[in-house]
């Protein structure tokens, strides 16, 4: 191929470790620069670079300002982080079914503003001027070198797959991985052979949004050329069930270079029979072609981009309770239904505790009460509280609502209605002098759809200080099960 000693270096350049002298920026200059390089000056690097210091010793030297974008005499700023959010913004409205094909067929409505030493990369990458266009000389200085270097230098890269479908997981990995990957709480599963959890019922691929994964996803099948089976049927008939509230499901089918992208909806289909149909958006898209994938990342980026708001739509609940185990033993139960949440703390929870457990369930019982009393907006409110002895177990069950989820901003208005919300519940909070001390993104809900317009809450007051109860708890736990503010003694004032 006429790609092989480029994709080798390139490789070479990805596989080494991040140092405290060698950052991933740096790592990414070097890749990038070499992403546009001719193929004898690759081999001529590889010859002359048999092991990884000398590549290294390039970096450091051609980009000495780890992280940062070459520069120049005009002073550069890197935006990406401001072009990662127009990338990855929620439509203000969810399209229909019949405007669904219009929407994932529409193209970024910005530009990519990119340094000098980009756009030499743009320029050797082979793309349609329709597709070329979509990147930009900065005019101020201000550019987005790490987003491209991170997200579409890859995606315009066409890795070696060989003959097997597992060959090509890279492959086609290589447009969906690089466009994913600025949304947050996104994740992706890989139905293999070294995957122990899935099964012939599970899509070859499937990306989900994690915090509320419902079984609306994105989801793909995939064949070599030659094999049997048609992948667009198999998207369908995988479909055991229809996730709850879902107007409809995103997928891809791939058989070799040929990609086509589809949506599902529940509806018949008279000609196999089976209880959902399938359509298609646009034309295949050859993925040996640098410019198809880039276009072909354009419509992941939209199917990703109405991912949270379809879960959102869910009335789904998680199918299986959620333990938290925590290192000091106690195990927390969260039941769900779809109108309570069920919190469950067993013994050795409540040995972690000062309090015994009638004292836990009369500072809880306070609290819960105060927060009833005065109206505080934006926390959870308790709905019983009571203690389950067993011959097995002896616990106690705290019944809360509302039912929410973890949902974090991803615009500026987002952020700002967000921290609304919890300021003014912590307002209400501190003047009845109740300290949360836990405040962190598990404890933070999402208000599920036509509920407070889709507000923020604050939840978890276990381990929450009040005067005149003893101080709820002595950790000892791993970082990050509780917020560093668990383990401090308010101070009050005395004014």
């Amino acid at each position: 191929m006429a790609t092989t000693h480029r994709n080798t270096l390139l490789g070479r350049i990805n596989a080494i470790p991040v140092t405290a002298t060698f950052s991933a920026g740096q790592r990414a200059q070097l890749r990038n620069a070499y992403a546009s390089e001719p193929e004898d000056v690759c081999l001529a690097t590889l010859n002359a670079n048999p092991t990884d210091q000398g590549l290294i010793d390039e970096a450091v030297s051609r980009f000495p300002a780890q992280g940062a974008a070459p520069t120049g005499t005009t002073t550069h700023v890197d935006v990406s982080e401001e072009y990662q959010l127009k990338w990855t913004a929620i439509p203000t409205t969810l399209p229909t079914v019949h405007q669904l094909k219009d929407f994932l067929l529409t193209a970024p409505d910005f530009q990519i503003p990119l340094l000098d030493i980009d756009m030499e990369t743009v320029s050797t990458m082979g793309l349609e001027p329709a597709v070329k266009q979509f990147f930009v000389r900065s005019p101020d200085g201000r550019h987005c070198h790490n987003f491209f270097a991170r997200t579409f230098v890859p995606i315009s890269l066409v890795p070696h797959k060989g003959t097997t479908e597992e060959s090509h997981h890279a492959y086609w990995d290589g447009v969906t991985g690089p466009t994913m990957t600025p949304f947050k709480d996104l994740q992706m599963n890989r139905n293999t052979s070294d995957d122990t959890s899935t099964g012939n019922d599970r899509p070859d691929w499937r990306g989900y949004y994690f915090p509320k994964d419902t079984g609306i996803d994105v989801r793909s099948e995939e064949k070599i050329p030659g094999a049997p089976d048609d992948p667009t049927y198999e998207l369908v008939k995988k479909l055991e069930k229809w996730p709850e509230g879902a107007p409809y499901l995103l997928a891809y089918s791939a058989v070799g270079k040929a990609i086509r992208y589809h949506y599902i909806v529940h509806a018949r289909n008279p000609n196999n029979g089976l209880d959902y149909t399938l359509f298609s958006v646009g034309s295949r898209f050859n993925f040996d072609l640098p410019s198809d994938r880039i276009k072909a990342s354009f419509i992941v980026r939209n199917m990703f981009r109405l991912l949270q708001d379809l879960n959102e739509l869910s009335t789904g609940i998680p199918r299986v309770p959620s333990p938290l185990n925590r290192d000091s033993g106690e195990i927390i139960e969260i039941e769900y239904d779809k109108n309570f949440v069920v919190k469950k703390i067993n013994q050795k929870a409540l040995e972690a505790y000062k309090a015994d457990g009638e004292k836990f369930k009369e500072r809880l019982n306070h609290i819960y009460s105060l927060i009833a009393d005065r109206n505080i907006k934006y926390c959870d409110r308790k709905v019983t509280l009571t203690t389950t002895v067993t011959k097995k177990e002896n616990y106690i069950r705290l019944k809360l609502q509302p039912v929410g989820y973890v949902s974090r901003p991803t615009d500026r208005n987002g952020v700002i209605r967000w921290l609304w919300c919890i300021a003014t519940a912590l307002k209400g909070l501190h003047a009845l002098n109740i300290i949360h001390r836990d405040i962190r993104w598990p404890n933070i809900m999402r208000y599920l759809p036509g509920d407070s317009k889709m507000d923020w809450f604050l939840i978890d007051f276990t381990d929450a200080y009040i005067p005149d109860y003893p101080d709820p708890r002595k950790l000892g736990g791993k970082k990050g099960n509780h917020s560093p503010h668990v383990n401090s003694f308010p101070v009050f004032s005395s004014s």
